[in-house]
């Protein structure tokens, strides 16, 4: 990663009922996004801090992405299983 990027830690993986978010250097006004594996979006939220907990308890089990965007545009993507 560049001096300055977004540092991205997500436990568990699998996730059962919460996924864990913990960022670095993350700017006001960051999203963060999990698409299903369809391309539908599932949540959304803006990262205004360092440690967000996503309850995993209405998703479906399966494989999701998490997008990380600025207002630059895309940031990166990880993904995270759903049990």
């Amino acid at each position: 990663l560049t001096e300055g990027a977004i540092e991205i830690l997500m436990y568990p993986n699998p996730a059962q009922d919460v996924l864990n978010i913990s960022m670095k250097n993350v700017e006001k006004g960051t999203k963060l996004a999990i698409f299903n594996t369809l391309g539908v979006i599932v949540w959304t939220a803006e990262a205004n801090e360092s440690n967000l907990s996503v309850n995993t308890n209405d998703l479906a089990k399966g494989v999701y992405i998490l997008q990380v965007s600025s207002k630059q545009g895309f940031l990166s993507a990880h993904k995270f299983v759903k049990q």
